[in-house]
Formats: structure tokens, C-alpha cells, sequence
């Protein structure tokens, strides 16, 4: 697992402000293990274990239970599956899943996944140094594809010439690939090419003369006409004309008061008006005001319930509800904008700075950090200034101890969704469980403040809107803030 070290100048220090509910990580239990090596899958919270005194790895999970019987020499995370092999040479790996499932026979030289639908094998042949695709680890054996085998959802459905695939990307239920000579090819869950013409292979659409053109179909989208459903594509809505779209050209919202978008992730679109960036839902409702000078970059928004945001030039965070979670003091010249939902950046000491989405800055500055390459991971891995490694939550909350047991930050490996910490990926090593009580907070908190229950829907307080449904954060009519 990729981990990034995030270590910048600073020029200030301030204190952190809280918030009422504390997503605070606790350890709930833990399984000890002593292996040569351990190959850890932050997706499935499963991993590959070859033991002390034994040549093979066994997946297994949380708790230390064996999900495999079958005597892998190989074991390789990708995305949600594993590359396995039980055998040396060439065309003999395969990918289970997460549980240990056969996908793809171990029938290949080598996998590319593409994502959890979309899997390509790669049938390799005996090449030479003059001419080859692949090598071997020390350079001493050259290959050449002879050919590509297809798989969606674990099905082998089609299969490529060498000339017909350098690189694939999957949108949905549709494969793109660029070819070695340069052409743009599109298929959809059977196999069957769209005819769909281009000269590049990115981006599921394209607009031509007004016409959102889906590639992998060759259908118009966001039209009445289209046949295509949400489950079938990455991007099931659509910006046009000032109006947000559904795929079958339902007008979902008008945005029309918007400058213009910026891109679609996972439900949410970033906007700008007047200058400013702000966020709004699949219903169009503004999550996030346009009232920033940027937003975070990340895989997607509100990663661990918080999303980073610039605002005068200083980074800050912002929740779910377009509540300001913590102060605006550094520069976002200084402190990083990529890592939600955290931030990090140096004192004039050299020491880091972390800034959690969820209460602002940490008091404690460390000498490295290291974050999950996730922004759903609600946890830090640091090495405090006596040299010791342990983790932290977004509430600043010490997970596992800063007691001499760990030194550095590659000492621990995190799931995506923050449940399962891997301290040692060697020798003796620890797989520590964790719960969330983020939840039982909010109800606490709601319950306390006599929130729970039946409440009555606010109207506008400039226009008088009553939302039906759930309550936005921002008036549609007129922008005004409703009462949290």
C-alpha cells in the first residue's frame, strides 16, 4: 500500500476548535502473527500471510481465520482482489477475490485490473532482448503478448489481438482501450464493440455538436431516448444548458446559476459562481457554498465525512452539513490541499503539523507522518519527537501508543474505511480491529439537545421555501443558510 509523507514550512501556530460528535477509533481486539512476509489489502481488510517456516501464503482475515486452502507461492493485492500463483513460470497466475474466490484461472503472465468489474489477462510467449513486452526481475528472460484474455464480473468474455490492447480503462459496464497503433476501442459487458469513432480512448463521453455522446454504447445520453441506467455507468448525471440532468434527460435541478462545473465524483459536483468553488449533491443542492478559493483535490468529496477547502488563501475544513470544522490559519501555499481528511505542514523546528478535518489542528507535532492513500481512512500513522511510531484518529485520539513498541511509519497499514491497522508487515506483527463510536455520539448528542424525533420543516427565513423531504443546507430559491 502506497503511503505519502506530507512535510512543509510553516509560519504559525494556533489551537484547534472541536466539534460536538468525536468519530473516536477504538481498539476492539487484536491477533497476533509471526510471518516472513504480509501482503495487506486496505479494500477487503483481508491479507495474504506467509508464516514463519512455511513457503506459502494463506489469505486470511481480521481475526486471523485462514479463507484458503490452496498453496499460493505469490500473493499480490489489487484494488478488492489478490494476483496468486501456486507455481513458478510463465502464464501461471490468476486473481481470487477478497474471501479467496477463484475470478481468473491461473492461466496468465500477468493480470491488469481494471477495476472490480473489469479484469485483463495477458498471455505471454518467449521473446528476445531485440523485441519483448516483458522481463524478468534480473533482466535474463524476455516476453512477447501473444494475446489478451477479457473477464467482466469473473466471466471470461472476449479476447484481444496484441496490436488491439496497450491500455484499458473501465467505466461501468464498459471497457475503453487504446491500441497499439493509436485507435480508440469500445465494448460493452458482452463483448460487443460500440462503432463508436474516435481518435482517444478517455473520458466516458464526449460532446459533439451539443450531443452527449456515450462512447461505450454509441447512444446519446441525458436524452429520452437512452436506454443506459445508473448501475451501468460512472457518471449518471450531467450538467447541460444550466439544467442537471439524468441519464434519460430528466431535469433533476436547475443549476443554472452556477458559472460553471467542474467535475463529477461519487454523487457530488464541484461549482463555481462568481469566482468562488463550492460543492452541490445529486439533487443540486449545495453542500458546500460557493464561498472558496479552491477545493481540495482527491479521489472523491468528503473523504472520511470531511472535505478540505481554501478559503483567503488558508486551508480549512468543511463537514457534510457545510459546517466549518476548524480554523483557517494556514496558507495553502504551506499546508497541503490532496490528503482530506487531513492536512500537514512543518514549523519553523522542522516538525510536522497535522490538521484534522474533524477538530482542526493536533497539539502533539511529530517528526514524520504518514497518511493512507485513501481519503476515507480516518487515521495517521506518526513518529512523535522521542522517536516513537503509533497511529491517530481525526478526533486526535492515540489508537495504538506512542510506547517504544514501533519506530517508524511503515509500520502500519491501514484499511480504506479505517477498521483494520496492520502494525509490522514482517516477523512478529499485529492485526488490531477497530470500532467507530462516531454514530452512537451523533445519537448521543441529538437525544441530549432534544433533537431526536419528529420535527417540523423549516421555511425560508428571506423567501419562505419549505423543502420537502430532507432539508438542505442552502435555500434553492434564493440561497439563503436554513437553521441547523
Amino acid at each position: 500500500m502506497k503511503k505519502f509523507i506530507c512535510l512543509v514550512l510553516v509560519l504559525m501556530i494556533v489551537l484547534a476548535l472541536g466539534v460536538p460528535a468525536m468519530a473516536d477509533s477504538t481498539v476492539v481486539g487484536s491477533t497476533e502473527l509471526d510471518a516472513w512476509s504480509i501482503e495487506f489489502n486496505p479494500v477487503t481488510n483481508t491479507m495474504g500471510v506467509r508464516y514463519n517456516g512455511n513457503d506459502v501464503y494463506t489469505l486470511i482475515d481480521a481475526e486471523g481465520t485462514a479463507l484458503t486452502t490452496e498453496p499460493y507461492i505469490s500473493m499480490d493485492a489489487k484494488e478488492d482482489m489478490f494476483e496468486v500463483a501456486v507455481e513458478s513460470g510463465v502464464n501461471v497466475t490468476g486473481l481470487i477475490d477478497g474471501q479467496g474466490n477463484p475470478v481468473i484461472p491461473m492461466q496468465y503472465g500477468d493480470i491488469n485490473y481494471l477495476s472490480s468489474r473489469w479484469q485483463i489477462g495477458v498471455i505471454l510467449e518467449e521473446a528476445t532482448a531485440e523485441n519483448y513486452d516483458y522481463s524478468s526481475f534480473f533482466g535474463n528472460d524476455y516476453y512477447l503478448v501473444s494475446g489478451y484474455d477479457v473477464y467482466y464480473n469473473g466471466a471470461k468474455i472476449g479476447s484481444l489481438d496484441r496490436m488491439d490492447y496497450r491500455y484499458g480503462y473501465a467505466y461501468g459496464d464498459f471497457l475503453y482501450v487504446g491500441t497499439r497503433d493509436d485507435r480508440a476501442l469500445f465494448y460493452d459487458s458482452q463483448f460487443n464493440p460500440s462503432g463508436y469513432e474516435s481518435n482517444y480512448y478517455s473520458g466516458e463521453y464526449e460532446t459533439s455538436n451539443g450531443a452527449i455522446w456515450h462512447k461505450g454504447s454509441n447512444q446519446e445520453a441525458f436524452v429520452a431516448g437512452c436506454t443506459l441506467t445508473p448501475e451501468q455507468v460512472e457518471q449518471p448525471l450531467y450538467e447541460k444548458n444550466g439544467q442537471l440532468l439524468d441519464l434519460q434527460g430528466n431535469i433533476v435541478a436547475d443549476v443554472s446559476k452556477y458559472d460553471y462545473f467542474l467535475g463529477y465524483k461519487a454523487g457530488y459536483f464541484r461549482v463555481s459562481l462568481n469566482g468562488k468553488e463550492g460543492i452541490i449533491d445529486s439533487q443540486g443542492n449545495e453542500v458546500i457554498p460557493c464561498e472558496y478559493d479552491s477545493i481540495g483535490s482527491s479521489s472523491n468529496y468528503f473523504g472520511a465525512g470531511y472535505q478540505l477547502v481554501v478559503k483567503d488563501d488558508k486551508v480549512g475544513f468543511v463537514n457534510t452539513k457545510g459546517e466549518e470544522t476548524c480554523p483557517f490559519t494556514y496558507s495553502s501555499t504551506i499546508a497541503d490541499t490532496y490528503y482530506s481528511p487531513f492536512s500537514s505542514l512543518n514549523d519553523l523546528e522542522g516538525n510536522t503539523i497535522v490538521i484534522s478535518g474533524q477538530i482542526g489542528e493536533l497539539p502533539t507535532r511529530y517528526t514524520k507522518v504518514s497518511f493512507n492513500s485513501s481519503n476515507t481512512c480516518p487515521m495517521f500513522a506518526a513518529v512523535d519527537l522521542e522517536g516513537n511510531a503509533g497511529v491517530i484518529d481525526l478526533a486526535g485520539k492515540t489508537v495504538i501508543p506512542f510506547d517504544g513498541t514501533y519506530t517508524n511509519t511503515y509500520n502500519f497499514s491501514f484499511s480504506n474505511d479505517g477498521s483494520v491497522v496492520l502494525a509490522g508487515n514482517q516477523g512478529p506483527s499485529t492485526i488490531f480491529r477497530l470500532s467507530t463510536d462516531a454514530a452512537a455520539s451523533d445519537a448521543d448528542t441529538a437525544e441530549a439537545d432534544g433533537s431526536a424525533g419528529e420535527t417540523e420543516t423549516p421555511a425560508c427565513s428571506n423567501c419562505g421555501y419549505v423543502p420537502e423531504g430532507e432539508v438542505p443546507n442552502f435555500c434553492p430559491e434564493c440561497g439563503t443558510p436554513f437553521p441547523k
